[in-house]
């Protein structure tokens, strides 16, 4: 054993891996192929080689699948063999790109793991690129249409895992801007027979609205695409119902922590978190009026408007920052940051937080979130 050790730390006994995608972009469901190319330092035995299809959110890393494509393979010294394949991806795969671009929150890739009776072998990671379903893109077409903006993606835990879109309601012209604006989440689920839609108000405990759009009814929407943007306004529409319903606060409260449970202040009842009803000077939205032509055109412009998070970010944040003046702004601001996440693995660049939920807001740029392992993901503790 303590000879094997000494080979392997000089580069005998081991394999070196390397794995090729030849497909690097899919969609849930279907397949993704390419070679595992395998290099051996010194003879070697090769008990099996797996390939692990991951998703990782804000730190957190889920196996989506985990394939065996071969096992017992001897090689000698300085050979090398390929081992191709051409494997299915699951259902809940989260997308990670939006007509090409890419959609910060979530990561997708493709681990290979070689084992062998002696020496070492070297794992393989390759980024994935995931674009939605069919009709999980027109749901995010729809979104952008009527006007929401993207805030965040994350995972949710389940068997199988869901992925959670958060994003601004839509803000109607004429009303102003700030963080009266809601945050709603779709927790979406794909599967061979169609969609299943979670809508629910971000802060809020509780479970959501449930909405089913079997595969045949998305076929006759889509037809007319007026009547597939009146679903999807429908579902914002009942989810903001849950927003009037809840008690007035002050026009901050959107955009602060959670109230922590405890005990209230001596004389004072312990208000929950929620936004202002729909009242003078609150959130009103009545509905989508437009003509809903985007869809029709296939273009993509108005799922990339719903990724335009940042412009309501930066509005949000000029609404209730206090102006000051050029000196001032200039000693604070070292220079213009990016503001778009890093879409890099997160297992190598931990998601240090952002938005309410790391206790201040997002001024402006893409919120790439966190997975809250704790259950419950945005609804913080009350």
């Amino acid at each position: 054993m303590v000879l094997r050790r000494i080979l392997s730390s000089l580069g005998f006994g081991g394999v070196d891996v390397d794995t090729v995608l030849t497909t690097p972009v899919i969609r849930p469901g279907g397949a993704f192929s390419g070679q595992v190319r395998l290099h051996a330092r010194g003879d070697v035995d090769i008990t099996s080689v797996q390939l692990l299809l991951v998703a990782s959110s804000g730190g957190t890393q889920v196996e989506l699948g985990r394939y065996a494509v071969a096992e017992r393979l001897a090689l000698f010294g300085g050979a090398g063999q390929a081992v191709g394949f051409h494997l299915a991806a699951p259902y809940s795969t989260p997308f990670t790109l939006v007509y090409g671009q890419p959609m910060p929150g979530v990561n997708v890739g493709v681990r290979t793991e070689v084992t062998v009776t002696q020496g070492s072998a070297k794992t393989d990671f390759d980024a994935l690129g995931v674009e939605p379903t069919e009709i999980t893109q027109y749901t995010l077409d729809a979104l952008g249409t009527i006007g929401s903006r993207f805030v965040r993606s994350e995972l949710r835990p389940g068997s199988p895992v869901t992925q959670a879109i958060t994003f601004y309601a839509p803000v109607p012209q004429g009303q102003p801007v700030g963080p009266h604006v809601p945050q709603l989440v779709f927790t979406l689920a794909a599967d061979p027979q169609g969609l299943t839609v979670t809508a629910e108000v971000a802060g809020r405990p509780g479970p959501g609205d449930v909405h089913r759009v079997p595969e045949e009814q998305f076929r006759a929407l889509v037809a007319q695409p007026a009547a597939w943007i009146e679903l999807v306004d429908g579902w914002v529409r009942r989810a903001l119902d849950r927003v009037a319903a809840l008690p007035d606060q002050d026009p901050g409260s959107f955009m602060r922590p959670p109230v922590q449970a405890g005990p209230a202040a001596p004389g004072q009842a312990r208000k929950p978190y929620a936004y202002p009803a729909q009242a003078a000077g609150g959130y009103r939205y009545g509905g989508y009026r437009g003509a809903g032509t985007l869809i029709g055109a296939g273009l993509g412009g108005a799922a990339l408007g719903f990724l335009g998070g940042m412009v309501i970010g930066d509005m949000i944040h000029d609404a209730v920052t206090p102006d000051a003046d050029a000196d001032t702004a200039d000693a604070q601001d070292p220079g213009t940051a990016d503001t778009y996440a890093d879409t890099g693995d997160a297992a190598q660049a931990p998601d240090a937080g952002s938005g309410y939920e790391a206790g201040g807001y997002d001024p402006g740029g893409y919120d790439a979130g966190g997975f809250d392992s704790g259950g419950f993901g945005d609804f913080g503790d009350f």
